[in-house]
């Protein structure tokens, strides 16, 4: 089965589309030639949406190779190393939680799960019982957050930037956070169940 997640680059009136552009993003162009190489490679596949081309995976075994390219290149790459640090604002980032963790942790109701993607991801499938704001949100919902409480935050994938972005944001208000080893790909490839709004 092959996960609904798509991604789409496509220029539209403001020239950016979020997948592809934004805070740390791509730009459009380098993002549509990653997609290209992909799927010269197989590993995608593309379809023509009006002026949009929007990508899928061909095999969700794709998401299970990234993982082990992604394995591979933090423990032989030290500029990765740096990368992730630099996420941080320089100091060790936690280590990540586990999904066989957080599942344990959701179904104990010992964990606040925060899903930093834009809401209309969030509307089309998300971590139960997740909350969902976006970095610019943070602030707004800092009180509702138990300060007592783990928080974990997730997006789009283990290099998603706004996961890591978060957990640095937290931390700097005292909050306990970490990020999710993955994100919601990888959450929906191991099998767990997804929400959706509406």
């Amino acid at each position: 089965m092959i996960p609904p997640a798509e991604k789409q680059c496509d220029k539209r009136q403001s020239g950016k589309e979020h997948d592809c552009d934004g805070p740390g993003g791509l730009t459009i162009a380098n993002c549509s030639q990653h997609l290209q190489q992909l799927r010269r490679a197989a590993l995608v596949t593309s379809r023509r949406d009006g002026k949009a081309v929007i990508y899928r995976l061909t095999d969700v075994k794709t998401l299970a190779l990234m993982d082990l390219l992604r394995i591979v290149a933090e423990r032989n790459l030290a500029q990765i190393e740096r990368i992730l640090r630099g996420l941080s604002s320089g100091e060790d980032a936690p280590e990540p939680v586990s999904r066989a963790d957080l599942a344990a942790r959701i179904a104990e109701g010992s964990v606040t799960v925060l899903d930093v993607r834009p809401a209309d991801e969030y509307a089309a499938g998300h971590i139960p019982g997740s909350l969902n704001a976006t970095l610019a949100q943070l602030e707004q919902i800092l009180p509702i957050l138990t300060p007592d409480t783990e928080i974990v935050a997730y997006c789009r994938g283990p290099y998603c930037i706004y996961a890591h972005q978060a957990v640095a944001a937290l931390r700097k208000h005292g909050f306990n956070a970490r990020r999710l080893e993955g994100g919601l790909p990888e959450w929906r490839e191991d099998g767990r169940q997804i929400a959706r709004v509406g």
